[in-house]
């Protein structure tokens, strides 16, 4: 990056990591204006564009620009100019560059989930130590086991189902 006009400090803060979400708040001359201290942005010539969807290999160069050496750009320069030049084609041969990323994600541990019998027997023991009447009777206990009533007894192992 090439800084001009004494500029020291290019301040980027990146909030949210949330897809669509990834514009960085950028500050080159720090907060100077009421409202929006936003530097202007031009890319191949183009102002008040946006840096978020700029494929960094695509880029040749980035000018900031601060201070006089931004006065070509009037006041919307008031911020400071990033200046942004991307890569242009060149006569010759034909160069092709691929990048290939692949990752793969599943979980580390899956928690051993207790039935539905034996979830409602041990719920029925938690009722029983707490002083309160049990909420499953011994006919539900055996449609929970059993399997006789999957509809009002339901044992659905949703870890399985969904990983």
């Amino acid at each position: 990056m090439h800084l001009l006009g004494g500029c020291r400090v290019l301040f980027a803060n990146q909030r949210s990591g949330l897809s669509g979400y990834d514009d960085a708040t950028i500050r080159i001359r720090g907060n100077n204006t009421l409202n929006n201290n936003n530097p202007l942005i031009v890319v191949d010539g183009i102002a008040n564009r946006s840096m978020s969807r700029l494929n960094p290999s695509d880029i040749e160069s980035v000018i900031v620009l601060k201070d006089a050496s931004a006065a070509i750009y009037g006041a919307q320069a008031a911020n400071g100019v990033i200046l942004i030049t991307t890569k242009r084609g060149a006569s010759g041969k034909l160069k092709v560059n691929v990048d290939f990323n692949q990752g793969f994600s599943s979980p580390t541990v899956l928690p051993d989930m207790a039935d539905s019998y034996l979830y409602a027997t041990m719920m029925n023991e938690v009722d029983l130590y707490a002083g309160q009447s049990l909420r499953y009777s011994e006919d539900d206990l055996q449609k929970f086991k059993d399997g006789s009533d999957p509809w009002g007894h339901p044992n659905t192992d949703w870890f399985s189902e969904v990983f």
